[in-house]
């Protein structure tokens, strides 16, 4: 009997460890923006390596703090309504969709980002991707006919 009572205990103090959620460092969802955010950090270069129109860029969503508690993220509503991102269920981030323009470079701003510099006060800063598209093939072409044949 008191084995039993053993076991429970032991099985219900070890329970919670078992049931936390694992918690993702939330610079870990975005190891290419430093830590410590300067002057010089954003717009960061994302090379899109496509023949596709279309990449998606993972922005910071609304819940996102950079560096807790010292950090806070406001999004561009804007792009995330007209662009129709994707947001993950904690809304720490979104997948907003990108259209290629003919320039094959496109800037996108996330939002702003509010970081402590010394004390109490804060900077603003504007997260900001300029996507370059780099294609796959020379010139452009996805299939390249080889031989007409008029035998099947």
């Amino acid at each position: 009997m008191f084995l039993k009572l053993y076991w429970l205990g032991a099985v219900l103090a070890l329970m919670p460890l078992v049931i936390q959620p694992y918690e993702i460092p939330q610079e870990e969802l975005f190891p290419y923006v430093p830590k410590d955010i300067n002057g010089t950090t954003f717009p960061i270069d994302l090379e899109a390596t496509t023949n596709s129109d279309m990449v998606l860029v993972k922005c910071p969503d609304d819940k996102y703090d950079h560096k807790p508690p010292n950090g806070s993220f406001k999004i561009n509503i804007d792009i995330f309504k007209q662009n129709g991102a994707v947001q993950n269920d904690d809304h720490l981030f979104a997948w907003v969709p990108l259209l290629r323009q003919s320039t094959n470079q496109t800037n996108i701003t996330c939002g702003d980002v509010f970081v402590q510099t010394s004390g109490v006060s804060f900077i603003k800063m504007q997260w900001t991707y300029n996507v370059i598209w780099k294609n796959e093939t020379v010139d452009g072409n996805f299939m390249k006919r080889e031989r007409a044949t008029k035998d099947i």
